[in-house]
């Protein structure tokens, strides 16, 4: 594991969200998605094995009527549910009112929102934690203080090169 700081998690991997998602906002057919749903089938066994608190509790995703975008706003969670449905994914449009009944102190300008279940929210600096120490005791290698430059990285350790190039 490569870390840019001093100390592992100190960054975005500690301070995410917590949000285990089904890769609803990331683009189809793109690594990252592609990532993201492999995560998912891996993931839940994982938090379970390692004794890590998670609510499998899904998460809404809203649009609000700030300004002239908000009919696109709309039609885009009109496309997430298509895609996410193609996917086998738990997707269902929320009304209004149903919103203000899950989250009642949701601005009163919520115009629609999504329901996406599957999505498990987690403690994002536990989950580093348990991946970093898994890791090592299958003999990996934690290295901190260290950027990543596409032109010119190799990992140079006292165990000699560990790897270079754009990853």
């Amino acid at each position: 594991l490569i870390e840019r700081t001093s100390n592992l998690l100190n960054g975005a991997s500690g301070r995410n969200s917590g949000i285990l998602c089904t890769g609803v906002d990331a683009k189809p057919g793109t690594l990252e998605r592609s990532c993201i749903r492999d995560s998912l089938t891996r993931l839940p066994q994982f938090l379970v094995e390692m004794n890590i608190p998670h609510r499998p509790c899904g998460s809404l995703v809203c649009t609000f009527d700030r300004n002239e975008e908000s009919t696109e706003s709309l039609e885009a969670l009109t496309e997430i549910v298509k895609e996410s449905q193609k996917l086998g994914d738990a997707v269902r449009t929320v009304g209004t009112g149903e919103l203000h009944e899950m989250e009642p102190n949701l601005s009163l300008d919520v115009k629609g929102g999504l329901h996406i279940g599957g999505e498990i929210v987690v403690d994002p600096w536990l989950v580093g934690v348990a991946l970093a120490s898994s890791a090592r005791e299958m003999g990996g290698v934690i290295e901190t203080g260290w950027e990543y430059c596409a032109e010119e990285t190799v990992l140079d350790t006292q165990e000699g090169v560990k790897g270079g190039g754009v990853w």
